[in-house]
């Protein structure tokens, strides 16, 4: 059973903009010679500038506005 208890729509934020890219590594790690990598990251890389340039519409979930005591 799944019990929902409230929804948010979708805010803006910090993680809006975000793109994982395998390539992107902590200092002190370094990547394999796997040539998978590479196209991860050149093929999510694409895809978020596809994303970005894209009209973005207000989410569907709709929320009561919690700052006016609603």
């Amino acid at each position: 059973m799944l019990t929902i208890n409230r929804i948010e729509g979708e805010a803006l934020g910090n993680c809006l903009d975000v793109n994982f890219d395998p390539l992107v590594l902590p200092s002190g790690i370094e990547p394999s010679d796997d040539p998978l990598l590479s196209a991860q990251s050149a093929a999510y890389s694409e895809s978020f500038t596809r994303r970005a340039g894209e009209k973005k519409e207000p989410s569907a979930v709709q929320t009561p506005d919690r700052g006016k005591g609603v």
